[in-house]
């Protein structure tokens, strides 16, 4: 497109176009105001219909703002529940809760460490108290832990107070998201897909026996699935 220059002022007759040729030429798909002496260019129409698309998109995340009651993210571990958390938080205007950051800076030793010189029950418990206190208080996104549902309490609590998204990922997918962590004291020594595919397995029905929504996290993005969350519990 041959480059031109614009020239505007208070001319009454639009905007014109300098080609090099005389006389002025109207820029196709242009709309031009004069308001309080100030000109405002309009943008093409389908450069327009994208902004609108655009702010009614934010308009709409606005008004979701302020959820009507938790949303719990659940699942094995690796399967972006933090991920997904942050983008739920952000489109929704809602408190981001993640429950293993919350009992590691209770207790002041890391989760690995807990397992290590408390057990695992111990854990367990901790995480039951964590949800209890969530009753009652304003509703937030809230990340869970990967064995918080195995607990028949745990599920319960939730439930009373929100809804449960489960969210899944293929044994190899969850194995490139944790394969370098540190922080995953169930799979020391057994990193690798065959064993988390075997414990995924295992702990299967009780995760889709927990959940409200089940949301696959392969090939999405954040924004995709959170989408997909928000159809559901959104409302």
């Amino acid at each position: 497109m041959r480059a031109f220059r614009l020239f505007w002022g208070k001319l009454g007759g639009g905007v014109t176009r300098h080609s090099g040729k005389a006389g002025p030429a109207v820029i196709p798909g242009l709309q031009f105001f004069f308001i309080s002496d100030i000109l405002f260019l309009m943008i093409p129409a389908r450069t327009e219909r994208k902004f609108c698309v655009a702010r009614a998109a934010k308009e709409e995340n606005v008004r979701m703002a302020g959820l009507k009651e938790h949303i719990f993210l659940i699942g094995f571990m690796g399967c972006g529940k933090s991920t997904n958390a942050e983008c739920l938080a952000e489109m929704t205007g809602a408190r981001q809760v993640e429950m293993d950051q919350m009992i590691v800076e209770n207790e002041g030793m890391a989760i690995a460490d807990i397992f290590e010189e408390k057990g695992e029950a111990y854990f367990r418990e901790l995480e039951t108290e964590l949800i209890k206190s969530f009753a009652g208080v304003e509703p937030a996104v809230i990340s869970c832990g990967g064995g918080a549902v195995l607990k028949e309490e745990n599920v319960r609590l939730m439930k009373e107070s929100g809804k449960i998204v489960l969210l899944t990922a293929e044994p190899g997918t969850i194995y490139e998201r944790v394969k370098d962590s540190t922080e995953r004291p169930v799979l020391n020594g057994n990193m690798n897909v065959g064993y988390i595919e075997e414990l995924m397995e295992k702990r299967r029905p009780k995760y889709e026996a927990a959940a409200d929504v089940k949301v696959a996290t392969d090939g999405k993005t954040a924004e995709e699935i959170c989408g997909e969350i928000l159809e559901v519990c959104g409302k």
